[in-house]
């Protein structure tokens, strides 16, 4: 048995133990789906990084023995094109904006972002392995394309995070369970009431989109992508008053 089938054999063993039997053929079915996805959108082979595949809580060892793991869910690069196409669709002054991507994972949508004018770039994410790529796929991106955009990566549990107090684009592709999209929710609610400003919510893959349309802060104005496929479906929130 060679080491890639061995290492195939373990992922499924680890998803029943994790997820269950249908956690198992679910992850039989992400590493089909991505596979194809990535050849397609082809952001790696253009840029030298490395924001492919999918990883999961047993592949990183600072997840093996926390208490936690159910709420951080598996990596997976935000697609492209799909991202491209949302912020494209945003008609505001990104001067003004610091993108904010709540579990960054790699950093492919930091990435993307830097391709618009946004004051401010940052990433934060809860584990120390992922973060350190995330850093080292931003130093590729900035020798391959001289796109010097002012970038903060933060090696930080997103409950801890404390945001500024200038107007944003908050970005999700469900990154954590409930109980830290909660939390998150809470803290920008205070930081939004504390000081009024607008705030943009991008959510691709919107699982827990319903927290956020109780939210009296937050109106929809657009909902977006596939249908079928969740991991291209997206919904934009923005401040009620913006």
């Amino acid at each position: 048995m060679t080491n890639q089938v061995m290492k195939w054999v373990l992922d499924v063993v680890n998803a029943v133990n994790f997820y269950g039997v249908l956690g198992a053929v679910a992850f039989v079915f992400n590493e089909i789906r991505i596979k194809r996805a990535e050849q397609v959108d082809d952001f790696d082979r253009q840029f030298g990084t490395d924001t492919a595949g999918k990883l999961y809580p047993w592949h990183l060892g600072s997840l093996r023995n926390g208490d936690r793991k159910n709420e951080i869910y598996p990596y997976e690069g935000v697609p492209g094109q799909l991202l491209k196409s949302i912020l494209s669709r945003l008609s505001f002054d990104f001067e003004r904006f610091s993108f904010i991507d709540l579990g960054c994972g790699k950093g492919r949508a930091l990435l993307l972002a830097s391709e618009f004018p946004f004051s401010k770039i940052v990433g934060v994410e809860i584990t120390p392995e992922l973060h350190e790529i995330a850093k080292e796929n931003v130093e590729k991106y900035i020798a391959t394309t001289q796109n010097f955009s002012n970038f903060e990566l933060l090696c930080l549990d997103a409950r801890l995070y404390e945001f500024e107090s200038t107007p944003l684009v908050l970005f999700l592709f469900n990154p954590f369970g409930e109980q830290t999209f909660d939390t998150v929710l809470s803290r920008l609610e205070a930081s939004v009431m504390e000081n009024p400003r607008q705030v943009t919510v991008i959510y691709v893959n919107p699982r827990l989109e319903s927290r956020l349309a109780q939210s009296g802060l937050f109106r929809k104005v657009f909902r977006g992508g596939s249908l079928i496929r969740p991991w291209y479906r997206y919904v934009i929130y923005i401040t009620k008053w913006s």
